[in-house]
């Protein structure tokens, strides 16, 4: 089937199994519960290909079948489940985290941090170190907001006060390490998550409107993230 005959028939959300490896007839590979996220159109080699949901790279056509809504349910379904049978190191794979600080199974605890990393590394087409970088701008990102926020605090306080001069001092010491933070600077992060997972998609600048607001908002689902220690529970990848 070709990109055009494809596009007919499966308009962008369509549920659908994507293998970019092998098909399972070929071997063993792996298996994405998902739906498109694009429209098919050709790569640079001339093979027809589709972006799905949870994969940075194109998937060829060949290795991607549409499913019906039950099909795709039930699959999902099972692979929920799979993911939900960890248990502690006791009975491995490992703790059950449940993308919360606290193991369900016995009284291991981790780090916001250590939760992120975690959430981030195990989304499809991500890594450990590439998360911890997203982390650390995150952190930097938070600690510019705590200044910004003290530095007006101060300021508020010594407005018609015998200790105004110092107050807007103290204050314009605290904003100077905001700005050193880095976290003044443009909005970086959704162009960041952009080309981290869909590295063989078109440039930040390149992308139309509809485009960037998806990545947009997958910047704010990952503060909201941080913000709260995890990601919730059935988060969508």
């Amino acid at each position: 089937m070709n990109a055009e005959q494809w596009n007919a028939l499966y308009p962008v959300g369509t549920l659908v199994f994507a293998y970019p490896g092998c098909r399972p007839e070929d071997g063993t590979g792996t298996h994405l519960v998902t739906r498109t996220r694009t429209a098919a159109q050709l790569s640079a080699s001339g093979d027809p290909v589709v972006w799905v949901e949870g994969e940075g790279a194109y998937i060829a056509l060949t290795h991607v079948d549409p499913v019906s809504e039950e099909v795709w349910a039930e699959a999902l379904a099972a692979e929920m489940a799979t993911e939900q049978a960890a248990t502690c190191p006791t009975n491995p794979p490992g703790h059950d985290w449940g993308n919360g600080l606290a193991c369900r199974w016995c009284q291991a605890t981790r780090t916001p941090a250590e939760a992120i990393l975690s959430g981030l590394a195990s989304r499809r087409g991500g890594d450990e170190t590439s998360a911890q970088k997203l982390v650390d701008a995150l952190t930097a990102e938070a600690t510019a907001a705590t200044y910004r926020a003290a530095a007006d605090l101060v300021a508020r306080y010594g407005a018609g006060s015998v200790e105004q001069g110092l107050c807007r001092d103290i204050a314009t010491q605290l904003r100077r390490r905001a700005a050193e933070s880095g976290a003044d600077q443009p909005d970086t992060l959704p162009a960041w998550l952009n080309q981290r997972f869909d590295p063989r998609g078109p440039d930040w600048d390149q992308l139309d409107e509809d485009d960037r607001s998806y990545w947009e908002h997958q910047a704010r689902a990952v503060r909201r993230a941080v913000a709260r220690g995890g990601f919730k529970d059935g988060a969508a990848s």
